[in-house]
């Protein structure tokens, strides 16, 4: 990567991060029956409609 676009700091850190646990959170509702689940098939593709 060049080091002109290689970024380091905190503020990025925390925006990857942050990221990161959108999209775990939103991977949950695949595999998960009790917390953070999809109780209808239509708010289950709303969730995921912009992870996939």
């Amino acid at each position: 990567m060049p080091k002109d676009k290689h970024l380091t700091g905190k503020i990025f850190t925390q925006r990857i991060e942050r990221n990161n646990l959108t999209l775990r959170t939103r991977i949950k509702r695949l595999a998960r029956k009790t917390i953070c689940f999809s109780r209808s098939v239509e708010i289950h593709e709303k969730s995921h409609r912009d992870v996939y």
